[in-house]
């Protein structure tokens, strides 16, 4: 702040014979105005560094390793007195408060059940980052979109998430909230994504929240980078449309400028490519079916959409629609592989020609550390990415078992690991080094 000069307080000030005690009223109320209004630009100056203060105690106070959990899958529930069991498995797998991702459903923001959820977190020293989600429609195959208010607001969706974080105990001033998942997908909207109607949940909410809940800190729902434009179409042998997520964040921007603006920390889903590749695979392209217009537009060296490094083109996608991400930072709420040693053969997450566990966990350990003839930015050489979380560890065995980083039973009992936990375990004591 510039200081300019001013007359000293043993200077005499002037006064007219014709100036009225009214007028000399005036002036002295005056003046209060402007003491006032300094003290007003120092208060908010001090809040404002406090502000970022907070933002960069936050970040580092993050453990780098995490997980995602499912503990709820949205169509399967593992009964609460299973949880320790797994959350000491989440508790092996993380750094020092690495985060704890899981999924709560908007039928069941039960303060009494997810409790258990946040003390076991605070017992495993996890930060705990709670995905808000609708309800899963089983008839369907989707996930419900939120249902606007009479009035075509979304603030009804606020207010009851805002009743529901408040009523847990947290165990730090900050708490992550994610705004739904991978809207751009139509198995996330109701069978048709609409981006428009996503930016206006996420001003809505937003409002709400920050108003309402102490300590708050949103995320988006990460975008799924792989998905091809649909142009209002379904999807062959698949009953939802697909938006990608270039064409998707252009629409968001449009209906809400500056709405990418709402969220804390940019949330990003950069999975390995085809959930198969060693992490030097990495492309950049969209693809765009039934006519849709093609939105692909040159870019930098080294940026890709799909990939373990995919975060990068989200980034440079919010720089071109004028936001400065210098300090936005980066989690990874969802990223790895499926591999080849499932519990369940039939499980619903079966395909061919994934790599074996072994293959997986030098993956793992190249994507976190690198090492040589690797062309990617290993995770824990990104000072901008401040936790990933390696999805998942626990999904029941008939949906996820090329998936899970645990064997798991399908009453839920854990007989074993894989190698890929074995090997993430490890690097949780040195990633933060």
């Amino acid at each position: 702040m510039n200081m300019s000069d001013t007359p000293s307080n043993d200077t005499p000030i002037p006064i007219e014979d014709e100036i009225t005690i009214e007028e000399i009223q005036a002036y002295q109320r005056f003046g209060a105005w402007v003491i006032l209004g300094g003290l007003l630009v120092v208060f908010i100056g001090m809040s404002v560094q406090a502000w970022f203060s907070s933002q960069d105690i936050q970040a580092n106070a993050i453990g780098k390793m995490g997980v995602h959990l499912l503990l709820d899958d949205g169509r399967n529930q593992w009964d609460t007195s299973l949880w320790a069991e797994h959350m000491a498995y989440a508790g092996d797998i993380a750094s020092e408060n690495g985060i704890a991702v899981q999924l709560v459903r908007s039928n069941d923001l039960d303060p009494t059940r997810w409790q258990v959820f946040m003390d076991l977190a605070n017992e495993h020293s996890l930060t705990p980052v709670l995905r808000l989600a609708t309800t899963f429609d089983n008839e369907n195959g989707w996930w419900l979109a939120p249902e606007p208010d009479a009035d075509g607001s979304y603030a009804q969706w606020g207010e009851n998430y805002a009743t529901f974080i408040n009523s847990l105990e947290w165990h730090s001033d900050s708490k992550h909230v994610i705004l739904l998942n991978e809207t751009n997908n139509g198995h996330e909207w109701g069978g048709v994504p609409d981006p428009a109607a996503y930016a206006n949940f996420v001003v809505d909410v937003s409002n709400v929240l920050r108003r309402e809940v102490e300590g708050i800190v949103i995320l988006n729902g990460a975008f799924d980078l792989n998905l091809p434009n649909t142009n209002g179409e379904v999807f062959p042998d698949s009953p939802v449309q697909l938006i990608d997520a270039n064409s998707y964040m252009d629409a968001m921007e449009a209906a809400q400028p500056n709405v990418f603006a709402r969220f804390d920390i940019w949330n990003s889903h950069p999975y390995a490519l085809n959930i198969r590749a060693h992490p030097n695979e990495q492309v950049y392209g969209f693809d765009f079916m039934n006519g849709a217009s093609d939105t692909t537009v040159a870019l930098p060296e080294g940026i890709y959409n799909r990939g373990i490094n995919g975060y990068m083109w989200e980034r440079w996608k919010l720089e071109q629609l004028g936001y400065n991400v210098a300090d936005w930072s980066v989690m990874l709420t969802e990223t790895g592989w499926r591999h080849s040693d499932p519990v369940d053969p039939t499980s619903a997450d079966s395909a061919p020609d994934y790599p074996s566990p072994e293959q997986v966990a030098e993956y793992y350990q190249l994507a976190f550390n690198g090492g040589e003839d690797t062309t990617f930015i290993a995770w824990n050489d990104d000072a901008q990415v401040i936790a990933v979380a390696p999805f998942a560890l626990n999904g029941v065995p008939e949906e996820w078992s090329h998936t899970n980083l645990l064997r798991v039973t399908s009453d839920g009992t854990v007989t074993g690991t894989y190698t890929p936990f074995d090997t993430l375990a490890n690097l949780a004591g040195t990633s933060d080094e």
